[in-house]
């Protein structure tokens, strides 16, 4: 009788410990990225519907939660960054990176940091066919990045081709004309 509530009690704590393992990592999920069912150029066309740029436009529009970076803000500018969004297709928007500048909130700048599947240049292409080279990597370090900018009614998409992954997208920076 004893062995039997010793496993009824067990296969007991078994069940609530796997219940309790997999809430916490639903929970951790939740925080470090959310699933969505956009497309990268939907995300795209998403955030510049919110021009200009201002926390809340941005959280609705993308489903995610900015929070403020205090280390780099400064006199002028408050930074904010989201966790990392798992896009369609295996596109990971890394983090969302957002600055405002503080005498008049209408200045503002957002980026994408990108990873996950390869997105490459003939890609970008498709969606934007009038691309201009605007930067060069000199040869200092990986970081540094091939740029093509979009001309739009509103200002500039740059397009940013790290030299550590020469052939897949890194990043795309919002810039609107000021």
């Amino acid at each position: 009788m004893k062995s039997r509530q010793y496993l009824a009690g067990s296969a007991i704590r078994k069940a609530v410990f796997l219940i309790l393992l997999f809430a916490c990592s639903l929970s951790s999920a939740s925080k470090d990225e959310t699933v969505k069912t956009l497309t990268l150029w939907q995300a795209i066309d998403a955030a510049t519907r919110q021009l200009p740029f201002t926390k809340a436009a941005i959280e609705k529009a993308l489903s995610v939660q900015l929070v403020e970076r205090v280390e780099p803000s400064n006199d002028k500018y408050t930074f904010f960054r989201s966790h990392q969004i798992l896009l369609q297709d295996g596109i990971v928007l890394a983090s969302v990176k957002l600055s405002i500048k503080k005498e008049n909130p209408d200045i503002s700048a957002l980026g994408f940091d990108i990873e996950g599947t390869c997105v490459t240049l003939e890609n970008v292409r498709r969606q934007y066919d009038a691309l201009t080279l605007v930067g060069a990597p000199r040869g200092g370090s990986l970081e540094e990045a091939t740029t093509y900018s979009a001309s739009r009614p509103w200002g500039a998409l740059l397009f940013g081709f790290k030299e550590r992954q020469p052939d897949c997208l890194a990043y795309v920076s919002f810039r609107p004309t000021q």
